[in-house]
Formats: structure tokens, sequence, C-alpha cells
């Protein structure tokens, strides 16, 4: 099988270029908008490196990404994974904050976080909550599932494609407080990939969990262990929660995996 651009070295030099792309994009400041900066922020970074591997490949921009049709069967289990793999994720992330970082680096994350959606402006708000939710799920779901993982897994094979963009997907997160949610979300959809699904599968599983992110930052819904916690104490999702969120996920991850055919470097992901 030919290779697929980008290798293992060319990923991580890839990486680097995406969250340079972003420093650039904040640069966007001086027009006036926060919103328009987390939309240049998800977006141009993104598009350049798939607009890359698009030419070097000499395959269109779509297929570059991994975009393909999504998988109408499997969406209910699909969903069913999404809502139960982010109430673990935020369990895990809880875990990190309370025990692994510095109370400093928790309080800066949600601070830096909240400043991104300013209330005062409908306009930066509406833009800065549709990126968020949209627009970077779709755009790190074709650089990170849809070309990296894609161009590790035609060279050093699947095991290694989905460890290593995982990492990477892990750390351009920045924050430590994220990194353990991000690799777990990383491992998923890249198997997802492996299994034969696509971006396009992983971009509305994505989508969901930031949707979802989203109304618990901001309190629509109230729920121990997912809310923004008013005082220093960080909450923790309740145990009977957890349990029952890992077995919809385990029942709902299994169902998905099935009589799907696997990813390996003699035949080109979807």
């Amino acid at each position: 099988m030919k290779k697929i651009f980008p290798n293992l070295v060319f990923s991580i030099l890839l990486c680097l270029l995406f969250l340079a792309l972003q420093a650039a994009s904040a640069l966007s400041i001086v027009l006036g908008s926060i919103g328009l900066v987390v939309l240049l922020g998800t977006t141009l970074p993104a598009a350049a490196i798939i607009s890359l591997c698009s030419s070097i490949n000499r395959t269109p921009f779509f297929e570059a990404m991994g975009w393909g049709k999504v998988r109408e069967s499997k969406i209910v289990y699909l969903l069913a994974m999404t809502v139960s793999l982010s109430l673990l994720v935020s369990e895990a992330d809880n875990v990190v904050s309370q025990y692994l970082v510095p109370p400093s680096f928790y309080d800066t994350f949600i601070f830096e976080l909240k400043t991104l959606f300013p209330e005062g402006s409908r306009f930066d708000f509406t833009l800065s909550a549709l990126s968020v939710m949209l627009v970077a799920p779709l755009m790190e779901e074709g650089v990170f599932r849809g070309a990296l993982f894609r161009g590790i897994a035609s060279q050093l094979g699947a095991a290694a494609g989905i460890i290593a963009s995982s990492l990477l997907f892990m750390l351009v997160h920045i924050n430590p407080v994220q990194f353990v949610g991000a690799f777990c979300l990383g491992i998923v959809y890249a198997t997802l990939i492996m299994r034969g699904y696509n971006t396009a599968d992983t971009f509305l599983a994505h989508a969901v969990h930031n949707t979802i992110s989203m109304v618990f930052l901001f309190g629509l819904i109230e729920l121990p262990g997912m809310s923004i916690p008013n005082g220093e104490t960080i909450e923790h999702v309740p145990l009977w929660i957890i349990g029952v969120s890992l077995f919809v996920f385990i029942s709902s991850f299994v169902v998905l995996m099935r009589d799907e055919k696997p990813f390996t470097r003699n035949r080109e992901a979807p």
C-alpha cells in the first residue's frame, strides 16, 4: 500500500505548526472581537494542515480529512457512548484538578475558558459557542483522526496511529487539566476510525461532547462533578452515575465495534 503523509515525525511538526498558527490567530483580537479570535483559531490552523496533507497526498480536501457518510444505523449507540463518555471524562478532569495539578491551574483554566464567551456581546458569545460546539470538532477530527492517525497508521500500524495521534491531540490542549480527558477522547475516536468509521462519525460524537460541556459550563443544567463549582472545592460525579456511565459506555462501544472492518496497513481507512 502507498504510504500516506504524514509520518510520525511530520505529525509532530504539524502539531507544532498547529499551535503556532493558533497563537498567530490570536492577533486578530486587534479587530475587537473575541468570537472572531475563537473562530479563526479553530479553523485556520486545521485548514492549513489538512490542505497541506491534501496537496502532498494528491487527494481532495475532504478525502484528506477522512470525511464520509455517517453510520446512520449506529447513531443511537454513538450518542449513548458520547454522553456516557462525557461524564467519565469530566470525572477524570476532576481527579486531575484535585490531586495532580496545583489549584491555580484549574482556576486559570476556568477563567480563561469563560473569557472566550463574553456575555456582554451576543455576537461574540454566539460566534465563540458555535466555534467550540461545531467548528472546532469538525476541524480537529479532520486533523487528528483524518490526517494524522491515517498517516501514522499507514506506516506504523493502527495501534501506533491510535496512541500517537491521541498523545498529540492531548498535548495541543496545552492545559494539564484537560490532558487525561483529551487523551481518552483521542483513543476512543481514533479506535472508531481504526474500525472503519470516518470523521463524520467522530465529528458528531465530538460535537455532542463539546455541546454537553458548554451546557454545564454555563449552568443550563446542574450536576455535581459536571457543573463548574462555585467554591474552591472540586465536586465529583456521584459514584452511581459513574457506574451507570461506565456500563453504558462499554455496552455502546462494543456494539459500535461489531461488524466493522479494521484498519490495517494493507487497507486504507475510508
